[in-house]
């Protein structure tokens, strides 16, 4: 269910090396050959509906998917708290 709900916008990227964990459809073998599009070994954040082993969140952002059932939490393995402060009051 939850994956049928999210199939049209992914709410998180994921931070994986597409090359060792991601596993590529045959349109997107194709496409990538059509376009003559090169392998990298850098990190890419890419959205899917699939499980992390290690995530980080923001907690507004995770409540919400909480409460509209579009996440599983698992586990918390840690929780940092970073004051936020005004962004952009210097331009103002």
């Amino acid at each position: 269910m939850q994956k049928d709900q999210l199939k049209d916008f992914p709410p998180l990227p994921s931070k994986i090396n597409p090359n060792d964990s991601f596993n590529r459809s045959k349109y997107m073998n194709e496409l990538k050959t059509k376009m003559n599009l090169k392998e990298t070994a850098s990190e890419k954040l890419i959205y899917g509906v699939f499980p992390l082993p290690v995530y980080n969140i923001y907690s507004e952002m995770l409540k919400y998917l909480l409460e509209n059932d579009m996440f599983v939490l698992d586990q918390v393995f840690s929780v940092v708290k970073a004051p936020l402060g005004y962004v952009f009051r210097d331009f103002i």
